[in-house]
Order: structure tokens, then C-alpha cells, then sequence
């Protein structure tokens, strides 16, 4: 978990299926107090958190086999590690009610993610697919999964990006990208601390968007 505190803004870098980052979050919130909580979420993907144990095929379908393949790794992690998936972010909504913090849903939409990846080049297709379906092999076997690889996030970050680079600019620069301005319009147009809190893979991107 990394956390920058950057003025009035903390971005906080969590790991999504652990439950560290869930307890360290809970007592960042409670000290810093902010007027504004930041997620690195769409209404989309948020109402999917809320009722996941409703989804069917049908929303599989909806989403299509790479992102369904991306959601299915998380959730068997999730599991492995004896958390619920989102929970981090779940978290963070919860006690932005508490306390009476502004939410702000600031990552860009699933549906236009989604249309990104249909223009994934082939190769890069067929190759991530065979890698999600070992990946899900393996962590299923397993009885606890190590999160090692997903703390070392720099060299985790620069093999992915150089094995999918047309899906590294999709998920992780196009959102960077996106969220930035986001926060950008946040720290303009309010005052009070502001808190985002977006995955471990984003946090150095939004900071070089961000140019604080």
C-alpha cells in the first residue's frame, strides 16, 4: 500500500483483494478526516460491487471475455485471502458516509473501457487470454495466494507493459490519464482534504498526470 500526501490531497495506492489495505485505509480515513473521498471507481462498476452475488451470465456476456476474465482472477483472489472483492473501495464509501464526506466516482467509465479493449491487436488477445486461464488455474489450486508480486508493483507493472502494450495504454495510461483530470476538477473547485483511492498500479501514473 502507498500512501502520498501531496497539499491537500492523499492518494492512497491499495491492493483491491487485500485485507491490510482495507484496515489501513479505515484508520486513514478516521484521522484525516476529509471533505472529499475519491474512488477509483464508475457508477457502473459500483453498482456491480454492490450486487455481485446477482450477477449472471448475462452481465459476463455484457461485459465480454476479457474484462469477465479480469473480474474472475480478482473475485478468486478475493476469496484465497479471505476478503470480499472491492472491499477497499467499499470501505471507503462506507465511511465517507459516516463521516459526511463528499464521494466521487472518478474512474473512467467500464462501458468505454470495454469498447477500448475490442480494438485489443490479436496477439496480445490470444496471449492474455491463455495467461488468465493459467493464472486462474493456478490461483485456484493454491490454497492461499502470495500478493509478493503485486507489492513489487514496479517490475509487476514493467513486464505487463511490455508483454500487452496496447492493453497497458487501456487499462493503466488512459485511466491514469482520466482520473487525473478528475482530481484536478476536485482540488480546483473545492476546499478540505481530498482522499482518492485507486489501485496500486495508478498511483505513479496520477501523480505524473497530476504534475504536483
Amino acid at each position: 500500500m502507498l500512501i502520498n500526501k501531496v497539499g491537500k490531497l492523499t492518494i492512497v495506492g491499495t491492493i483491491h483483494v487485500s485485507m491490510q489495505s482495507k484496515t489501513i485505509l479505515n484508520s486513514l480515513i478516521s484521522e484525516i478526516k476529509p471533505k472529499i473521498i475519491a474512488i477509483e471507481l464508475c457508477e457502473e462498476r459500483y453498482s456491480m460491487l454492490k450486487s455481485l452475488r446477482s450477477l449472471n451470465l448475462r452481465s459476463f456476456i455484457k461485459a465480454g471475455i476479457l474484462w469477465s476474465l479480469f473480474w474472475l482472477i480478482e473475485f478468486i483472489l478475493s476469496i484465497k485471502n479471505e476478503t470480499i472483492l472491492g472491499s477497499d473501495m467499499l470501505q471507503a464509501i462506507s465511511q465517507a458516509r459516516q463521516i459526511g464526506a463528499r464521494i466521487e466516482f472518478i474512474d473512467m467509465p467500464m462501458s468505454r473501457i470495454i469498447q477500448m479493449l475490442k480494438n485489443l491487436p490479436l496477439k496480445e488477445k490470444i496471449s492474455l487470454i491463455m495467461d488468465s486461464l493459467a493464472t486462474i488455474v493456478v490461483i485456484s489450486i493454491k490454497r492461499k495466494f502470495e500478493l509478493g508480486f503485486i507489492k513489487n508493483i514496479n517490475d509487476f507493472s514493467r513486464l505487463f507493459k511490455n508483454k500487452y502494450p496496447f492493453l497497458y495504454k487501456c487499462l493503466i495510461d488512459e485511466r491514469n490519464n482520466y482520473m487525473a483530470k478528475k482530481l484536478k476538477s476536485i482540488l480546483t473547485s473545492s476546499n478540505g482534504e481530498v482522499i482518492a483511492v485507486v489501485g496500486l498500479a495508478h498511483v505513479e501514473g496520477i501523480l505524473k498526470n497530476l504534475k504536483l
